[in-house]
């Protein structure tokens, strides 16, 4: 390893070449300039919506595959990329010499994981259509959590068979490409989105002989590189692989052709965007077993300054004999690609935010945060509305100069919001502060608001728990008749008292209705249960009972249906453009129903009358869709229809009741004439043989009534 200082060496300007005289790349993609790809789609059975587009990712342009699949009858499809590409240099009809790379994103969608296929195809016409022939490469998994995913394949690799042929020119000027998600069953009535990224496609003739997986030592948490020694100064090292072996029957793990490497490095300056020589470091080679040869090389320390972007990239230089190799500038050289890094500041930054608690059943929670390596302390605060206090241990709270903070026995004084600020050095003597972590909510289990909906006063009526208010609206489309805005009706009878009524609404338009906002805030919660009487006039598709959002992207609601009079009954939540929901039979029409949802870290669950009808996976937090716009009876959608019916009593907690929580909510209402509701989602009675809920009497008369018959047949009389 060698020791070395920024800025003692005299180093000079250098332009460099964009390709090496070996592994030749004859395809580059990287969209930096446009160039948007054709979407299409095979499907059957669905309605198909797919298009491409370029985007903005990571501090770059890649292309955008967005599907969306609504499977009226279910439906088997496959979406993807088809783009045609001139190729020139490609002088090898052999498979074996072409290497086909790039990067994806699985970015957003429905499905966790997907399976990624791409196909080449060579065009003997030049058109890209019937005289389209290759093959495909088998599928590739790629989760959503494993971020940009570098993909390479062999092309004799591809070899599953393209429907058109698959007798590939190699040397033709034309090719195409295309990349997929395969074909894959969309179940019925399901919907489907997903988007994906692609960016840095290239086809190389002959092993690519880059140095590649540059590292900066030490990686610390957040992004940063460095160990920062003071305030003035970093301590990195620089380490990169060397180029493999351009020889694919032979390869080796390094080119035995590299003599060394080149180091370019940039002054940190953001007014210089140049790289300049900064050193050169010999390739060691084991003589004896060139196979055995490690391909990593390292280069340190460097001392640089702290919290800056540089820029670095290495150079091979080949071996000409007799301890002569080729010059930076020389075409030979293989040139790399450029890499950045910033270094450790001397502000720490917090990593990993805290996140949301709800206390457990002996009222205890904590609150935890990673900060990079620079943070030697820490200070916790609860937000307050005369000023934030900055909390000491003792009583309930203990760990409040540490990284995790740790309520135990809270209160309901204690409920609000809490946050951090980690320090370079101690925070009472000069210590450096981060940026505050995000506020973040403790909270009591209970419930938090209650609409009974008995008087509207200035057509505005207040919960009787936390002082939200939803205030009555109407909208009338250009020369609709005029509708009233909600009003109050007798609500269900065995409440005694009124309910809101959307009386002036059909279910069937979206431009003239009416419906009430309520106060932002009223779902904000990280867990949630949303329980509602309501008495359902039937009408159009996706109604909405309650519907609390920021747009068409973000937002958690109930619908009675999502068919005409009809369909599922829908609990939702969408969280940047990514939806999940859960269902279970549409309300009935014409009657009063309880309806209950509930979300309990990723788990949802639906009940209808008190009953556990459905359950699913939600992935995400209601109080982290900001909600803006908290609507009753209306939609994010503008093409949805008002809803059609009343509603009473009208219950948020912060937390998931449970089902036994449920059926009692129900039966304290319906008690009189419900005897009992069925624990449908622990039912396990296998002797219950007249499904009233209860092995009884009557199970064990049904069960005696054909003891010991019997319809054995026997080999001999017996």
């Amino acid at each position: 390893m060698k020791k070395v200082f920024l800025g003692l060496f005299a180093m000079m300007m250098t332009t460099l070449v964009p390709m090496s005289a070996f592994g030749v790349t004859i395809v580059q993609q990287d969209f930096e300039t446009g160039g948007v790809p054709g979407a299409w789609n095979w499907t059957g059975g669905a309605a198909t919506t797919n298009s491409a587009s370029i985007v903005d990712y990571e501090g770059s342009k890649w292309r955008q595959m967005q599907s969306s699949v609504n499977a009226g009858s279910g439906a088997t499809g496959r979406y993807g990329y088809k783009m045609d590409i001139a190729v020139t240099g490609n002088t090898s009809a052999n498979p074996e010499d072409y290497f086909v790379e790039f990067d994806i994103v699985n970015l957003e969608g429905d499905w966790t994981t997907v399976n990624i296929g791409i196909a080449i195809l060579t065009n003997t016409g030049g058109d890209n259509g019937t005289t389209s022939v290759g093959y495909g490469f088998p599928n590739t998994a790629v989760t959503r959590e494993a971020g940009i995913v570098h993909v390479k394949w062999q092309l004799s690799e591809h070899t599953s068979n393209w429907w058109q042929g698959t007798n590939w020119d190699l040397t033709a000027p034309n090719w195409s490409y295309e990349i997929n998600m395969p074909d894959t069953a969309v179940a019925t009535g399901a919907t489907f989105t997903q988007k994906i990224l692609i960016d840095n496609f290239r086809i190389v003739l002959g092993s690519d002989q880059e140095p590649y997986d540059p590292v900066v030592l030490p990686e610390n948490v957040g992004g940063t590189s460095g160990t920062l020694m003071e305030n003035e100064e970093v301590e990195v090292t620089l380490g990169w692989m060397a180029g493999a072996d351009p020889d694919i029957n032979r390869a080796y793990p390094v080119n035995p052709d590299i003599f060394g490497h080149y180091i370019m490095f940039s002054t940190g300056a953001p007014s210089d965007p140049n790289l300049y020589y900064y050193d050169f470091v010999e390739q060691v080679f084991n003589t004896t077993t060139p196979e055995e040869t490690d391909p990593y090389n390292e280069f340190g320390p460097l001392y640089l300054d702290p919290s800056t972007e540089y820029s670095w990239q290495i150079i091979e230089a080949m071996n000409y004999g007799a301890g002569t190799y080729s010059a930076i500038d020389d075409p030979n050289s293989i040139v790399g690609p450029v890499w950045t890094f910033t270094t450790v500041g001397v502000a720490p930054v917090i990593a990993t935010q805290p996140d949301h608690a709800l206390v457990d059943a002996d009222s205890n929670a904590s609150f935890t945060v990673v900060a990079n390596s620079v943070a030697t302390d820490y200070r916790w605060f609860k937000v307050g509305t005369a000023g934030d206090t900055k909390l000491a241990d003792g009583g309930v709270f203990s760990g409040t100069q540490t990284a995790t903070l740790t309520v135990t026995g809270a209160t309901s004084a204690d409920e609000g919001k809490y946050y951090c600020i980690a320090y370079n050095g101690d925070p009472d003597n000069g210590g450096i502060p981060s940026e505050p972590s995000k506020s973040v909510w403790l909270w009591l289990p209970h419930i938090t608001s209650r609409f009974e909906f008995e008087t509207l006063v200035n057509n505005e009526t207040t919960d009787g728990i936390g002082g939200f208010v939803a205030t009555m609206n109407s909208v009338v489309a250009e020369g609709g008749t005029a509708v009233t805005a909600p009003s109050v009706v007798a609500g269900v009878p065995e409440l005694g008292g009124n309910a809101l009524s959307f009386g002036g609404n059909t279910g069937t338009s979206s431009t003239t209705g009416n419906f009430a906002t309520m106060t932002p805030g009223v779902v904000d919660y990280k867990d949630i249960t949303i329980s509602a009487w309501v008495y359902w006039n039937g009408g159009n598709a996706w109604q909405r009972i309650i519907d609390c959002g920021s747009d068409t992207n973000n937002y958690i609601f109930l619908s009675p249906g999502n068919g005409n009079n009809g369909g599922s009954c829908v609990f939702a939540v969408k969280r940047n453009g990514s939806e999940s929901s859960i269902n279970t039979p549409a309300l009935p029409i014409g009657a009063w129903t309880y309806v209950t949802a509930t979300l309990s870290g990723n788990t949802a669950r639906l009940y209808v009358n008190g009953e556990f009808k459905s359950s699913g996976n939600i992935p995400y937090n209601p109080v982290d869709i900001a909600s803006v716009n908290n609507y009753l009876g209306d939609s994010q959608w503008s093409g949805d229809p008002f809803f059609n019916g009343i509603i009473d009593d009208l219950r948020v907690y912060n937390y998931a009741r449970t089902t036994e929580q449920i059926a009692k909510d129900y039966l304290v209402i319906k008690g009189e004439t419900v005897e009992f509701v069925c624990d449908m989602e622990n039912y396990d009675l296998v002797f219950d043989f007249d499904d009233n809920c209860q092995v009884d009497i009557e199970d064990f008369a049904d069960f005696a009534a054909t003891w010991m018959d019997s319809y054995r047949i026997y080999p001999i009389e017996q």
